[in-house]
């Protein structure tokens, strides 16, 4: 067979799989293109490795894989069928199980930290591949943590130095989804490193003048950086119809900052546009509700050249007043939405250093609250 089909018979076949195994690969709560596709390809990489089952596991229930345009337009234009990858709730009965019997074998891919309901399982974890901040959870694991652009750059360097012919769906995912976390948008262009570069290079990402791969050909995904930044456009425009608790719901995580649980949806919809539709504020009261937050921050990201705009909500004036004191001193250099001062609870803004993402926020918070 191909090496094409052998991933899709490969993927095909995950769910037969799951009785027989032990070692799961776990991408973040957030569940976005860069941990799905880091997720699939270092699970392939270590079954081949291991010449043993490895499963890997998306981090979210499988219904809210409606929210995630990227990867399902991605697997779309690969002919990959979503609905054999395994998500947590396919898994969840199975990992408790032998994590009772103390076989359970957890590989964290683009996070290093269990979120709180997934923690009882932390002394399970036997590998760290990421690309955030290092949170010293999981010492007894093989870790292999540092700040670069993209996880996928650290999966292609694992699979290289482990020899690892991946397929060229797999080579396709890991560089769009390095191209979405470090040269989608100009403004942001400073995220990308050298390691992401060269692992952008050894997937096979070409420059303009060079003929397409019959692969390419095939699929009809190009290896560029300006198809694809077109292409990550077109499948985040999608997002425009979700609901707004979709779109609040898509890419969002929780985080306790200065004792306040809080929760941070990431968007790609305009904050401009998202905070005009009638449901915005009932929305962000019912994410407060279902997720006993304390604080919620929006963050959208939008448009050529980049604009990131920032929204803090929380019922509570004391609160409230508190965290926009610190946000409006901040570094990011907050630039108040017109006519926004009429909602209470509610403060919106155009964020003039577009380069704190979630990613930078968190730490540049914890250090505002200390």
């Amino acid at each position: 067979p191909t090496l094409r089909d052998m991933l899709r018979a490969w993927l095909t076949g995950l769910r037969s799989e799951l009785q027989k195994c032990s070692k799961f690969v776990l991408g973040n709560v957030s569940s976005d293109l860069d941990s799905i596709s880091c997720a699939i390809a270092h699970a392939y990489s270590l079954s081949k490795i291991d010449s043993a089952v490895v499963l890997p596991v998306v981090n979210i229930p499988r219904k809210d894989m409606s929210l995630r345009a990227e990867a399902l337009g991605l697997l779309e234009c690969l002919s990959l069928d979503w609905q054999h990858l395994l998500f947590f709730d396919d898994v969840a009965t199975r990992l408790n199980e032998l994590h009772s019997q103390k076989s359970l074998q957890l590989v964290l891919v683009d996070h290093n930290l269990l979120e709180q309901p997934q923690a009882y399982l932390e002394d399970s974890v036997v590998s760290i591949i990421d690309h955030h901040k290092d949170m010293g959870a999981s010492p007894h694991a093989h870790r292999l943590i540092t700040t670069i652009g993209s996880c996928s750059t650290l999966i292609a360097e694992h699979a290289r130095e482990h020899g690892v012919v991946l397929p060229s769906e797999a080579r396709a995912m890991l560089t769009t989804a390095i191209i979405a976390d470090t040269a989608a948008f100009d403004a942001l262009g400073s995220r990308q490193t050298d390691r992401d570069r060269a692992a952008l290079a050894w997937l096979g990402l070409r420059d303009e003048s060079t003929p397409p791969s019959p692969e390419e050909a095939q699929t009809g995904l190009l290896l560029t950086k300006s198809h694809l930044v077109a292409r990550l456009a077109e499948w985040r425009a999608r997002l425009d119809a979700l609901p707004t608790a979709g779109v609040l719901r898509k890419d969002y995580k929780e985080f306790t900052l200065g004792g306040y649980r809080t929760g941070i949806a990431s968007a790609t919809v305009a904050l401009t546009d998202l905070a005009a539709r009638e449901d915005f504020i009932s929305s962000l009261e019912e994410l407060l509700a279902e997720q006993k937050l304390d604080v919620a921050l929006v963050m959208s990201l939008s448009g050529s050249p980049a604009r990131r705009d920032l929204a803090l909500f929380t019922p509570n004036q004391k609160v409230f007043d508190e965290w926009h004191a610190k946000l409006t001193t901040s570094p990011l250099k907050l630039v108040s939405f017109p006519a926004t001062a009429a909602v209470p609870h509610v403060a919106l803004w155009n964020q003039t250093e577009v380069q704190y993402s979630r990613k930078l926020l968190v730490p540049l918070l914890e250090q505002l609250f200390q």
